[in-house]
């Protein structure tokens, strides 16, 4: 029962997102209990329709698993593993299909599709609730229904443990927004975005913005900080540890495209878009310089595994010399929340 309805959750979710996503081999990757996904595209038309101001010109996960231990389900943890998430996204153009909305009108419209959605998730959550009590109703009153009201509650007991004591490993983040600063007597960008036509803006007029992340890795832990695993779900304490690795904010005036001479992103290869999103996300192996201008430089020593995509020659010159908003930084974090049987005020005498 539980991997028939996890298998539709995946189904659901990534079918949406990314493309080739088989259901058979998805149902099968779950009942035996490891789920490995390599090198998934996204869907661009789906992030697209989130209505953003900007337009998602390419993106790729390289690897995705999912490991259940279905026979000690409610001993053992279940752990996601989410490798190389790599995203470039442009301006999006104005709906003449010539001309780019200005930063005011991609605000507002931003802003509008925000409170659209969120008047959608409140009709959403009232519709479930109303749903929900009409079924407890009818259930109180039918004892066929009673007994299967009492499977759901075991379903949902099982659920809380699994996710109260879900590992998750997240490494290689990059999401990167390309564009240029041309802007026309009108208020409008001359052009879209930079990596349609390189050529099209100088030099100084182009700039690349985005974020990386190293690592990001999260687990349940006891009251001295080492792993552990619960199984009084909701009832108990949750104690859950996060620690993050090289976090990064960068704006690069002058930057150039990384896409690809040919094709562009919309027809890059996983090979090539690794070689070329990847410099400057792994930080750890990192000699940091100032520059006689003031600015920092940033030089890794990278090991390439054998077998790995090498990585682009002008996109690790680039990385060498990002223009930081935010300095890579590590961090570590500790959550602790009270159990539902737990008088308040009870977290000060643990």
């Amino acid at each position: 029962m539980f991997e028939g309805k996890l298998t539709s959750v995946l189904n659901k979710l990534l079918g949406e997102y990314v493309h080739g996503i088989s259901a058979k081999d998805l149902s099968v990757a779950v009942f035996k209990g490891d789920v490995v996904l390599k090198n998934l595209r996204l869907k661009t038309e789906a992030l697209n329709a989130l209505d953003l101001p900007f337009v998602v010109r390419s993106g790729l996960v390289g690897k995705l698993s999912l490991q259940i231990p279905w026979r000690a389900l409610g001993k053992q943890p279940v752990v996601a593993t989410i490798e190389r998430l790599y995203v470039v996204a442009g301006f999006a153009d104005d709906v003449d299909g010539d001309a780019a909305l200005t930063v005011e009108e991609r605000t507002e419209r931003w802003e509008k599709a925000k409170a659209a959605l969120r008047r959608r998730e409140i009709d959403e959550g009232e519709t479930r609730w109303l749903e929900s009590a009409l079924a407890d109703e009818a259930t109180r009153d039918d004892p066929a229904k009673n007994e299967d009201a009492k499977g759901d509650g075991w379903l949902a007991g099982m659920l809380d443990t699994v996710l109260g004591n879900l590992e998750v490993s997240i490494s290689k983040i990059h999401v990167r927004l390309e564009g240029d600063l041309v802007e026309t007597g009108s208020g409008k960008r001359a052009t879209a975005s930079c990596a349609d036509d390189p050529s099209s803006s100088s030099k100084d007029e182009r700039f690349a913005a985005g974020a990386t992340l190293e690592s990001l890795v999260i687990n349940t832990v006891d009251a001295s900080g080492a792993p552990a695993f619960t199984v009084g779900g909701l009832a108990e304490r949750m104690r859950k540890s996060a620690k993050l690795t090289g976090l990064a904010v960068y704006f690069d005036v002058g930057a150039s495209s990384l896409a690809p001479e040919e094709g562009g992103w919309e027809t890059v290869s996983p090979d090539a878009f690794v070689a070329a999103m990847e410099p400057g996300v792994v930080v750890s192996n990192v000699s940091k310089f100032r520059d006689d201008d003031g600015t920092s430089s940033f030089v890794a020593s990278v090991h390439v595994p054998h077998g790995a995509p090498v990585h682009d020659p002008a996109a690790t010159a680039q990385a060498n010399r990002r223009q930081y908003l935010l300095e890579p930084v590590s961090a570590a974090a500790y959550y602790e929340r009270r159990g539902k049987r737990e008088p308040a005020g009870s977290l000060d005498a643990g």
